[in-house]
């Protein structure tokens, strides 16, 4: 969806932050996986992006630089699981240590590879500030849409109908 509005800033750290807290490590792998893999191939069809070695290496680049926000957001928060009653109050201070940590590790992998990938102009505050706010309201939005869902779940899950493991 972010990548429909924007075109260079999907809030892969964002994702990263809330995998982090809410996913286990494999889960949470393959989630990431999928949103960069389904970023990339929006920018490569929709939007057209060159089919050259240097823009895949710099899509390669943003997955490991969020699978690395990923692992150390998990080694921070130290469970990496859903906790039992989340809260927004709760989760929240842990997506926001996880997005800090994750947002400082995803663009130091991204300026070294600047180096070898070219284009090093785009390290200003501004550009840094505005990638930083797109992934930080994209992790407070979902952190919400996950606890709403979680405590919808946590009330009415017991009560919903079972479904028979096998048909007569």
């Amino acid at each position: 969806m972010s990548s429909v509005f924007s075109s260079c800033t999907v809030p892969l750290v964002g994702f990263a932050a809330l995998a982090s807290t809410t996913l286990s490590r494999r889960q949470g792998v393959v989630c990431l996986s999928v949103i960069w893999l389904v970023n990339q191939a929006l920018g490569f069809s929709v939007r057209n992006y060159p089919l050259e070695a240097n823009t895949v290496a710099w899509g390669v680049m943003m997955l490991a630089a969020s699978l690395a926000a990923l692992a150390l957001g998990r080694l921070i928060d130290r469970r990496g699981r859903r906790p039992s009653m989340p809260g927004i109050v709760r989760l929240g201070p842990r997506v926001a240590v996880s997005l800090t940590v994750g947002f400082l590790v995803y663009e130091l992998i991204h300026w070294l590879a600047s180096f070898s990938l070219g284009t090093t102009g785009g390290f200003t505050l501004a550009v840094l500030g505005s990638v930083l706010r797109t992934n930080g309201l994209w992790a407070l939005g979902l952190s919400v849409l996950f606890c709403q869902f979680d405590r919808i779940t946590r009330r009415w899950g017991p009560r919903l109908p079972s479904i028979p493991s096998s048909l007569p």
